[in-house]
């Protein structure tokens, strides 16, 4: 927010006299006047850009949020991890198989590590932003709340208990090393990053969850909901690739799932409570993108439609039918979850909240830590380029290699 909006215009009428300009004195008459009522000037407009600036410091955003129905810290959690153990996870395995399982298991945790970072300097930035402008919350209306209530105990229940399932057809018979790679081939690494950001991003629910905290600030806190939240997600997922790999070799399908024996009630059981897992968290998932198709575009045109409210179910239908059928269509998911990573998680998850941070922060640091902030978030840049032009090349190959060309032979 400008110093115009914040009053200084018309501190400027306010400060000064009446008929100051309607009767203008010569100069060469009473000169010690002039320079007196100057010196009052600009004495009381210091006075008031000193009092503005400290009223911004001042400025506590989480003191000024009003939540009708508040998350605690522990339900906060149950969200973080219901918005991020999805399919993903299942993919684990095949990410491993492309890596190899040391490299594997070592990026895994570098990769996660990067996330959770990105995820907390987006969230400061955005606590930044708040106190600068003055306003409680950004982005995000309240309507997420509505959102995370859905049937959030029975989600995460059945996704830990079909994991459960899985690891227990992963050690019911002894793990071997045999024909196991250590570190895969160097050409696969971009499948293997794409997979892991797919499964490990859930950058789209961080600042909502955020937003909707009786205590914001035990997220981002060392010892807070999201360190605590993607420590458990990356030792999930970088247990299930492992172990998943190590059990199932080069035979590993594109989901973990696939593996299992297809005769089994039990194996069964694990992929009806997947899909009623995926079922309840529908609305979670498809959030960001109702936010912007419906919310920022489409509503404020058909705001004196009659048939406002029947064109909002229409759009959402639509968007839980077209990932419906896209999951259908495509034959080998492996390599399209790769490419969804790659193509934009790259720039989500890693690019966009380094360059965030960069322009926040940035007009307010002093000459070492711009050097320090710029150095470190270019890394993240390049970092995240690199897997977009890679990643996305490296999947594209593979889908037109293993799946077009394939289904035409």
């Amino acid at each position: 927010m400008s110093h115009d909006n914040l009053g200084f215009t018309a501190s400027t009428d306010a400060l000064e006299p009446k008929g100051w300009h309607s009767n203008p004195v010569p100069m060469q008459h009473k000169p010690a006047q002039k320079n007196n009522r100057s010196s009052i000037y600009t004495l009381e407009l210091e006075e008031k850009k000193k009092g503005i600036q400290e009223y911004d410091d001042d400025y506590e955003p989480y003191d000024h949020r009003t939540v009708a129905h508040p998350t605690t810290s522990v339900e906060t959690l149950f969200h973080l991890l219901k918005g991020s153990l999805g399919t993903g996870i299942l993919a684990m395995p095949m990410a491993f198989h492309n890596s190899g399982y040391v490299l594997g298991m070592i990026a895994t945790i570098i990769i996660g590590l990067l996330c959770t970072y990105c995820m907390r300097i987006l969230v400061t930035s955005m606590y930044v932003l708040c106190k600068r402008k003055k306003v409680a919350s950004m982005t995000y209306p309240a309507t997420i709340e509505a959102a995370l209530e859905e049937g959030p105990a029975f989600a995460t229940t059945a996704t830990f208990v079909s994991f459960g399932i899985i690891l227990y057809y992963i050690f019911k018979d002894p793990l071997s090393f045999d024909d196991r790679e250590p570190v895969g081939k160097i050409e696969n690494f971009p499948l293997y990053f794409g997979t892991v950001l797919f499964a490990l991003e859930a950058i789209g629910v961080i600042m909502p969850l955020e937003n909707e905290m009786k205590t914001p600030r035990h997220f981002t806190a060392p010892c807070g909901i999201l360190n605590i939240g993607m420590g458990i997600i990356v030792i999930l997922y970088a247990g299930m690739g492992f172990c998943g790999y190590i059990r199932y070799g080069s035979d590993i399908k594109g989901s973990i799932t696939l593996n299992l024996s297809s005769t089994e009630a039990l194996a069964k059981c694990v992929q009806i409570l997947l899909a009623l897992a995926i079922y309840f968290t529908q609305p979670i998932q498809c959030y960001v993108a109702i936010d912007i198709v419906w919310n920022e575009y489409l509503s404020p045109r058909l705001e004196k439609n009659s048939y406002r409210k029947l064109w909002e179910y229409f759009v959402r239908t639509g968007l839980v039918l077209i990932t419906a059928l896209l999951a259908i269509a495509v034959p080998s998911l492996e390599y399209f979850i790769s490419l969804f990573g790659a193509l934009c998680l790259s720039a989500l998850g890693l690019g966009f909240p380094a360059i965030i941070q960069l322009c926040t922060c940035w007009k307010e640091a002093d000459r070492s830590t711009k050097a320090f902030m710029l150095m470190k978030n270019l890394i993240i840049v390049v970092i995240g380029v690199i897997g977009l032009v890679v990643g996305t090349y490296t999947s594209l190959r593979e889908i037109f290699e293993k799946v077009i060309l394939k289904s035409t032979n």
